[in-house]
C-alpha cells in the first residue's frame, strides 16, 4: 500500500514538473444569442412570439456583458441581477416567472442610463442615426462606452453580429423590436466624424457603416499619492477613478496584470465562470490616470479601518492635476488587541496554475490592510492537467515578508469535492500528502482515501490548526469533525447552520477567508483577539480560543457582563445579564442584532456609521450571544460587502450548556446520509478503506443521538424574554 502511495506522488510530481496549465474555462460565448428588449417589453407583433425564457436570456447576457467588460457605479446591479436570471433559467424543474422579467426591465430601464445611449434605426436603406445626432465628446486614446439602441423598421428579422475574438456576439432583432448592443468607441486622434460597423447577417450579409460626428479632445493627467497621516510613510491602496463618461479609468502600471485586475464571478457555478474587470486598481503609492475632461471622482480605499476618501475635480482637457491623500484609521483595531487575517488565500494567477509575483501579494495586503495572509499549497491533477501551487516556498513563515505589522504565511489547503471537504491547515510544519484526494481534485484514479480525518491528525500533531473551509458547501465530514474535537474554526459558514452547532453546545468560532483569486484578497476576513504584542502564534492561539468575528467591511465587538467574544461564564437562576455591542463601519450599518440561542433579542435599523446595542436580562436557560449587521438580511461576510458576524459569547446556567434537540437531531440525519453516500460513491482501493470511511460518519452520527438520548431540553424558551430590558 504503501509503494502504492509513493508512486502515486511521484507521479504527480513529475507532471506538474512540466505543467503550464489551467484549472478554470472561462466561456466566451456568454454574450451571443441575445433575445428581448430594453424599452418595451410588450411591443410583440402579431405574427412573433418571444417567450419569456427569451426575454430573460437577452437581459442576463446583457447584463453580464456590460458589468464585465464596461464597468461603472453599478456594476453590482448588473452582476446581483444577470445571476439571478442565468441561475433561474438554469433550474429545469420551475419556469422563471413574469416578476422575473418585470425586474430586469426595471434595472435595465434605471441603471442603463448611466451609459451614454445613441438610437439607431434598420430600415431598407440600412442602419442610419433616429433624428439629428449630435457630437459625441471622446478623448484621444481613451476608450468610451456607448449603448446603441437599434430598432428594426423592416418586416424580417436581423442579425447583428458585433466585436471581435472572445467578445465577438450575435443580436437577433425581430421586426418593429428595438435591441441594445454594447460597444467601446475609440478615437486615435482629433477628428470630427468616426465610422462605425454593423456587420448584418440576414438574408444577405453586408457590413453596415454610419458616420458617428464626435468631438475629440486632449486627456487630462491625474499623478496621486498615498500617504499615511500618521507616520508620513508612502501606502499601497485601492483607487476608483470614475470620469466624467460614467465609467472608470485605470493607472497603466498594473493594468495588463489579470489577477490584480480581473475576478471571476463565481456563483454562476456549475453553469460557467466569468471573468469581470474590477472598478478599482491597485496603486503602490503612487499613480498615474489619463481620464476625459469634466467632473471626475476620485476614491481611495485602505481595507475596512480606514476612512474612505473621495476627491472630486473638474478637469480640463490637458491639464496635469495633482491628487494626494492622507490616510488615517477610523479605529486602530491592532492597538485594541484584534488582528485581521485570511485564512484562505492561494497567490496564483487567475487559472490557480501559475505562481503569482509575491511581492505583489505584499503589496495587496498592505493595500488592503490584511494583518495575517495564509497563501495555501492546493494540488489539482485530472487526466490532462496536473499542478501544485502556489509553491512559493516551504510552510511556514515567508522570508522577508514577516514582521511586528504584515504576515505572510505558507499554509495548506487538503481537499476532497465529492464526499468529505475542505480543510485550511494554518501554522502547519510541512505539507500533509497527498494534499488531495478522490478523483474531483486529485484525478480520475486518485482514490478518496486516506479520510480527512486522518489528515486533520497530522495537522494537529504539527502544532497546526484545522479550519473547515467552504462552510457546508464542499465540507460534509464538518458535524462530526466538530463532534469530535478535530475542526478548530468554520470559514465561510451560514449563519443558521452556526447556530445549529451552537445549540448542541459546542464552542468553535467563525474564521473567513476570499479564497483568492475566486474573490478579492480580504473581502471577507477573521479579526482575532491576542494578548500581548501580534505574533502569527498568538493569532493561532486567538483562534483555538474562539476570540474572532467574521467581516466584510463593518468592525463588531460584542461583551457579556464585560467579558469578550469567546469567553465563557457560568450564572445562577435569576442573575443579571448585561450585553453590550458596538458597530464601527464605514458605510451605513443598516441592520444591527444581537442573536441568543437562534433568536433576534436586539436589533436596530440605522443608517449611522456608528451603532450601540445594549440591554440586560435575568438568567433564565443557559444561552449564546452573537451580534451581526448587515445592509440586507444576509448575515453571512463571504456573500457580499458590509456584514459582520461574531463569533459567541456562552453562558452557562449552574454549569449547563445550551442544547436542543432538535440541532442535534438535524445533525444526526444529516450523517447518516453521509455515511451512506460514501458508502455508494467512494472510490477505495481496498474494502477496509470503505469501512473506516463509513464507520467514521457513523461513529460521529451516534455520537449525535447519544447525546440526544444523555440531554434534554430543561428550559421553556417560549416566554423566557419577557424581562429582557433594552437601552
Amino acid at each position: 500500500m504503501k509503494l502504492r502511495v509513493l508512486a502515486r506522488i511521484l507521479a504527480i510530481t513529475i507532471i506538474v514538473s512540466c505543467c503550464q496549465s489551467v484549472i478554470l474555462a472561462h466561456s466566451d460565448d456568454y454574450a451571443a444569442n441575445l433575445q428581448g428588449d430594453t424599452e418595451k417589453a410588450n411591443e410583440i407583433p402579431s405574427n412573433e412570439t418571444i417567450s419569456v425564457e427569451q426575454e430573460l436570456t437577452y437581459y442576463s447576457n446583457l447584463f453580464l456583458e456590460l458589468a464585465c467588460h464596461y464597468p461603472n457605479g453599478f456594476q453590482d446591479d448588473f452582476i446581483d441581477s444577470g445571476v439571478e436570471i442565468t441561475r433561474a433559467l438554469s433550474n429545469k424543474e420551475k419556469k422563471p416567472s413574469a416578476k422575473l422579467l418585470s425586474d430586469a426591465v426595471e434595472v435595465y430601464g434605471k441603471v442603463s442610463q448611466s451609459y451614454t445611449h445613441i438610437h439607431l434605426r434598420y430600415c431598407a436603406s440600412g442602419i442610419e442615426f433616429e433624428g439629428r445626432q449630435a457630437s459625441l465628446p471622446l478623448t484621444v486614446k481613451l476608450p468610451r462606452s456607448v449603448i446603441f439602441e437599434i430598432r428594426n423598421e423592416t418586416n424580417e428579422p436581423i442579425e447583428l453580429q458585433t466585436g471581435k475574438n472572445e467578445h465577438k456576439r450575435t443580436v437577433k432583432i425581430l421586426p418593429k423590436r428595438t435591441r441594445s448592443i454594447v460597444k467601446s468607441i475609440l478615437a486615435n486622434e482629433i477628428i470630427n466624424t468616426l465610422p462605425l460597423e454593423f456587420d448584418v447577417a440576414s438574408w444577405r450579409s453586408r457590413r453596415e457603416k454610419v458616420l458617428l460626428p464626435v468631438k475629440v479632445s486632449l486627456p487630462a493627467i491625474i499623478k496621486g499619492r498615498v500617504s499615511d497621516l500618521v507616520t508620513g510613510a508612502i501606502s499601497p491602496a485601492r483607487i476608483f477613478a470614475l470620469s466624467s463618461y460614467n465609467q472608470y479609468s485605470y493607472d497603466k502600471k498594473f493594468i495588463d496584470n489579470k489577477t490584480l485586475s480581473e475576478k471571476l464571478i463565481t456563483n454562476l457555478l456549475p453553469l460557467k465562470v466569468l471573468p469581470y474587470r474590477l472598478p478599482f486598481f491597485y496603486s503602490d503609492g503612487t499613480f498615474e490616470v489619463e481620464l476625459p475632461a469634466g467632473r471626475t471622482k476620485i476614491t481611495m480605499e485602505r481595507g475596512f479601518e480606514h476612512e474612505v476618501l473621495i476627491k472630486e475635480l473638474e478637469l480640463k482637457a490637458g491639464e496635469v492635476a495633482q491628487v494626494d491623500f492622507l490616510s488615517d484609521r477610523i479605529v486602530d483595531m491592532k492597538k485594541l488587541g484584534w488582528i485581521s487575517g485570511d485564512t484562505h488565500i492561494h497567490w496564483v494567477k487567475n487559472h490557480w496554475s501559475e505562481n503569482e509575483d509575491i511581492k505583489l501579494l505584499a503589496m495587496v495586503q498592505k493595500a488592503e490592510d490584511i494583518r495575517v495572509v495564509n497563501n495555501l499549497t492546493l494540488m489539482h491533477r485530472t487526466a490532462d492537467i496536473a499542478f501544485i501551487a502556489p509553491s512559493h516556498g516551504l510552510m511556514g513563515p515567508m522570508s522577508g515578508y514577516c514582521d511586528d505589522e504584515y504576515h505572510i504565511q505558507m499554509a495548506e489547503e487538503y481537499r476532497n469535492d465529492e464526499l468529505y471537504g475542505h480543510l485550511c491547515f494554518l501554522n502547519i510544519k510541512r505539507l500533509i500528502l497527498p494534499i488531495s484526494t478522490g478523483k474531483g481534485v486529485a484525478g480520475p484514479d486518485a482514490p478518496d482515501y486516506p479520510i480527512n480525518k486522518t489528515a486533520i491528525e497530522n495537522c494537529r500533531s504539527q502544532g497546526g490548526i484545522s479550519v473547515e473551509a467552504h462552510g457546508l458547501g464542499l465540507n460534509w465530514d464538518v458535524p462530526v469533525n466538530v463532534i469530535n474535537g478535530l475542526s478548530d474554526s468554520l470559514d465561510q459558514m451560514p449563519p443558521q447552520d452556526y447556530y445549529r452547532f451552537l445549540d448542541c453546545g459546542f464552542r468553535i468560532p467563525l474564521t473567513n477567508g476570499s479564497d483568492h483569486p475566486a474573490r478579492v484578497a480580504g473581502c471577507a476576513r477573521a479579526y482575532v483577539k491576542v494578548d500581548g504584542e501580534f505574533s502569527y502564534e498568538k493569532w493561532i492561539d486567538g483562534i483555538r480560543k474562539c476570540r474572532t468575528f467574521t467581516t466584510s467591511g463593518p468592525l463588531i465587538f460584542l461583551t457579556v457582563n464585560n467579558k469578550d467574544i469567546g469567553s465563557k461564564l457560568d450564572v445562577r437562576l435569576g442573575d443579571s445579564i448585561e450585553v453590550k455591542a458596538k458597530v464601527i463601519s464605514r458605510y451605513p450599518i443598516g441592520n444591527f442584532q444581537i442573536v441568543s440561542n437562534s433568536e433576534v433579542v436586539a436589533e436596530k435599523n440605522t443608517n449611522e456609521k456608528i451603532a450601540e446595542l445594549t440591554f440586560s436580562l435575568k438568567a433564565d436557560q443557559p444561552r449564546w450571544f452573537v451580534a451581526r449587521c448587515s445592509e440586507s438580511q444576509e448575515f453571512a461576510a463571504i456573500v457580499t460587502n458590509n456584514i459582520a458576524h461574531t463569533s459567541a459569547i456562552y453562558v452557562d446556567l449552574d454549569g449547563k450548556a445550551v442544547f436542543k434537540k432538535d440541532a442535534a437531531k438535524f445533525w444526526a440525519k444529516r450523517m447518516h446520509e453521509h455515511a451512506q453516500d460514501i458508502s455508494d460513491k467512494g472510490a477505495f482501493d481496498f474494502d477496509w478503506q470503505r469501512d473506516e470511511a463509513v464507520g467514521y460518519i457513523e461513529d460521529g452520527a451516534k455520537l449525535f443521538e447519544e447525546m440526544i438520548r444523555k440531554n434534554k431540553d430543561d428550559f421553556n424558551t417560549e416566554n423566557s424574554l419577557l424581562n429582557l430590558e433594552i437601552k
